[in-house]
């Protein structure tokens, strides 16, 4: 490898790691290539070959990387049939769509998703669904009550218009979303997600400023099961 790379003009030194399927990849081959790196730091994966769980350990590293702020700019497969180098930048990727869902859903967070469809062909529905959730969990945040109607109704519009998305990866983890949230979210459902998101606090100014209307505001004593 570092003799084809320096045929290319590129000097570099490669550096070999020892590693014996009987050793913990944890203790022994995990600190010594985070310890080469850091923060900043960009790679350039090749995927190719090596054992069967190989991949996942080179996944468990790029995950961790992540974390770390070292990005990883390409991933590349050597396909021998036909002969070629494939791109495999985008299976990588769709962990931080998987990553970002369940940030979403457990933080109410949408770094993560935006992230990765920067990286993406634009789609306006997704980033109103994006915009939404952050006006949503802002107004939550600093117990905006007065605003909270507009934004389950902006989110609800926006969640009907993602689920028309052509995007596939979407389309499967949207059924997830909806398992926490309903098709239809209204105040008692933000309250049950607070609760649940351990977020005590904006749960109880929501219940103190939206459920009495819930109940007294048409006049009539209204009662609804969660």
């Amino acid at each position: 490898l570092e003799q084809l790379l320096e045929d290319d003009g590129c000097a570099v030194a490669c550096r070999k790691i020892e590693f014996d399927e009987s050793q913990s990849f944890e203790a022994l081959v995990l600190p010594v290539v985070s310890a080469a790196l850091k923060p900043g730091d960009s790679l350039l994966l090749d995927i190719t070959g090596g054992f069967r769980d190989i991949i996942l350990y080179l996944t468990l590293l790029c995950r961790i990387f992540t974390y770390r702020g070292i990005q990883i700019e390409q991933a590349v497969y050597s396909n021998l049939n036909p002969p070629r180098i494939l791109d495999a930048t985008h299976l990588l990727q769709m962990f931080d769509l998987v990553g970002g869902m369940q940030e979403l859903i457990s933080f109410g967070s949408v770094r993560t998703l935006r992230t990765y469809y920067a990286r993406q062909k634009p789609n306006p529905a997704i980033d109103e669904l994006l915009a939404s959730v952050e006006y949503l969990k802002e107004c939550m945040d600093l117990c905006r009550t007065q605003k909270l109607t507009y934004g389950m109704e902006r989110f609800n519009r926006a969640l009907l218009a993602a689920s028309e998305s052509a995007d596939s990866m979407l389309q499967i983890l949207l059924p997830v979303f909806r398992s926490k949230f309903g098709d239809h979210v209204d105040a008692l459902q933000l309250i049950r997600w607070c609760v649940e998101s351990e977020m005590l606090q904006q749960a109880l100014t929501i219940y103190n400023e939206l459920v009495p209307e819930l109940i007294y505001g048409t006049g009539k004593l209204v009662y609804s099961t969660w």
